[in-house]
């Protein structure tokens, strides 16, 4: 709910629609399970419109620090995590109304910085996806807070700082979600595959080969019929809802035709009419080719974007300011 920016339609004592609650956040979750990973658990897949509302960030920074980048507040990841914890004790709220003083004072001076910063921010991302584009912007506000309250005297940080922070974060997003925009898609191929991998001798009755004629296999539950000579599985009709699913059977076949999985003889219904040795008539299948199993999703495929942002551990330094501190905050104040 928080994500979709609106509550539930209600109605009132009368009957009538009561107006629903709306608004505008973006919202920081540090579960130690991941959206994915808590769907996974109840049986459920997330898609595409989920992952982008949430977009998940990998905790572990890759240095061996755990989630820091850089020490240098302690010795130790424990101990510079216990000075964080003991600095947002002391200052907790402080930055905040500070933060509100500011962007109060001149709103059309605030907001025409604001807009810039993320024009200045989404120019190094040029060629992003819709969806991906989407949760970039949203990066893209974080990182212009932190820039504009470094300038207020609020942060005690570089200039620069906390767009470098906020793309790193971003990258890692991009680099577990795809840049290409294209992570339905991939999911849906990865979700065939897996199905053929689990079931391909299981629940695929084998047609075509002389090579297995000495044995039968029993097959419950048929799912439908391996061609040994071509490598082709043929999906039941009747049968490809239930392997579709959670996704929707006519999305799953336009993403393995347009990705050149589907032998297609019927295009308007994505099928192919199949002979089969052991029935008289021929049987009406949606025919998936043996490429699937090789095929590789390329999660960078179709950007101009920045990869891989290079990223140099900053320290946290006081920076000396030139305007009037705002609230409790004094100028030589490091907060994280």
């Amino acid at each position: 709910m928080l994500a979709n920016g609106q509550g539930k339609g209600r109605s009132t004592t009368t009957g009538h629609n009561r107006i629903a609650k709306t608004w505008r956040i973006i919202f920081l979750s540090n579960g130690e399970e991941s959206l994915q990973n808590l769907m996974a658990q109840a049986g459920q897949k997330t898609n595409a419109g989920i992952e982008v509302r949430i977009a998940h960030i990998d905790a572990d920074a890759g240095k061996g620090l755990k989630t820091f980048d850089s020490l240098v507040m302690a010795k130790t990841g424990a101990a510079q995590a216990d000075k964080i914890k003991e600095l947002s004790n002391t200052f907790y709220g402080v930055a905040g109304m500070a933060w509100l003083e500011h962007i109060t004072n001149d709103k059309a001076a605030t907001t025409a910085t604001a807009r810039q910063l993320v024009n200045d921010f989404m120019s190094h991302y040029p060629k992003l996806a819709p969806q991906a584009h989407r949760v970039a912007k949203r990066f893209a506000i974080v990182a212009t807070a932190g820039e504009i309250a470094t300038s207020a005297g609020i942060t005690g940080w570089q200039v620069g700082q906390a767009t470098t922070a906020v793309r790193v974060c971003l990258d890692n997003w991009l680099d577990n979600y795809g840049r290409d925009g294209e992570h339905e898609q991939r999911q849906i191929i990865e979700h065939i595959k897996a199905f053929i991998e689990q079931h391909g001798s299981s629940r695929f009755q084998p047609c075509h080969s002389t090579a297995y004629q000495d044995f039968e296999h029993k097959i419950i539950n048929r799912a439908g019929y391996h061609n040994y000579d071509t490598g082709e599985y043929y999906f039941s009709t009747s049968m490809f809802d239930e392997v579709c699913s959670p996704f929707s059977k006519s999305k799953v076949l336009q993403v393995l035709d347009d990705a050149k999985l589907l032998n297609v003889t019927e295009n308007d219904r994505k099928t192919c009419r199949i002979a089969l040795p052991f029935e008289k008539n021929r049987k009406r299948v949606y025919a998936i080719k043996n490429d699937i199993l090789s095929y590789e999703t390329d999660k960078s495929i179709g950007t101009g974007g920045t990869t891989g942002t290079t990223h140099t551990p900053q320290g946290i330094s006081t920076v000396p300011s030139t305007k009037k501190p705002l609230g409790q905050l004094g100028q030589n104040t490091s907060i994280c």
